[in-house]
């Protein structure tokens, strides 16, 4: 038992990277929006759509779409520096606790 214990208690990390839900808060949809849609390249290279700049509600939309229709959705991180500091890198904001 100690064993599963163990291994469900890293079940959301790897040896580099934190994995965490992309919940239904604003945050996330900020996050999203700021580091994604808001990016040309990024967006861009992310859709098949015509490429056009994204609005907010747009954006804020196609998330609700997607986590409704999707068995996965997460973000996957990068974990903070060694001396557990806040990320001052507004790309990984969503991923600092």
């Amino acid at each position: 038992m100690a064993a599963m214990t163990t291994a469900l208690a890293g079940a959301f990390r790897s040896a580099r990277l934190t994995y965490r839900a992309i919940e239904d808060i604003e945050a996330d949809k900020a996050f999203v929006f700021r580091a994604l849609n808001s990016d040309p390249a990024a967006l861009g290279m992310a859709s098949f759509a015509i490429h056009q700049p994204c609005t907010r509600q747009k954006s804020d939309k196609n998330i609700d779409t997607a986590l409704k229709a999707s068995l996965l959705s997460v973000f996957i991180c990068l974990p903070n520096n060694e001396n557990n500091e806040k990320v001052k890198d507004p790309r990984r904001s969503a991923c600092s606790s």
